[in-house]
């Protein structure tokens, strides 16, 4: 066992436990927004919301969750550039997890739809972004052959994108 390791123990406890938190304010916040307007109107009760809930959660996480870890584990991220101290890319993650968790149970109990996705990434490219700036991060470059068209996505090159932007921003 390499000596330094026990030094960094305590990131995978602390770790292990934003995790908990982490997924924790998803749960309470992401169901809320997915089944409030459901249970709201009374076309299922809360405990059918919830059975539903957990069903389909636990089976998204089991089909879909290797690729979204794969994604934030070293998507975002660039690990390469941490390669020299991965400490310091643990450290990130965790601090990621930890602001996540509470920004989301912070949202929860004040009643905030907020995303569980923009949270974690958010939190990653700003430790990504604070450690060794925009090369730390790796940008995502859009397929040529996506659909809509780069270039109609892009508020500066379409005038009509444009003007919703803007109509969205002052409505």
């Amino acid at each position: 066992m390499d000596p330094a390791m026990p030094s960094y123990l305590w990131l995978v406890v602390v770790g292990a436990f934003a995790a908990f938190g982490f997924g924790w304010g998803t749960g309470a916040n992401d169901v809320a927004n997915a089944f409030g307007t459901s249970v709201g109107a009374k076309t299922i009760t809360l405990r059918q919301a919830v059975i539903i809930a957990a069903i389909f959660e636990f089976g998204g996480a089991m089909l879909l969750g290797r690729v979204v870890t794969a994604t934030i584990s070293g998507g975002i991220a660039d690990p390469s550039v941490f390669a020299s101290q991965p400490e310091i890319y643990a450290y990130g993650m965790v601090c990621a997890l930890t602001v996540g968790f509470l920004w989301q149970g912070w949202a929860s109990y004040v009643g905030l739809n907020v995303s569980a996705t923009h949270s974690i990434i958010g939190g990653i490219i700003g430790f990504a972004l604070a450690y060794k700036g925009g090369s730390a991060v790796q940008w995502a470059t859009p397929a040529p052959n996506s659909f809509p068209p780069y270039s109609v996505s892009r508020p500066h090159e379409h005038p009509s994108r444009m003007h919703c932007a803007w109509h969205d921003l002052v409505a």
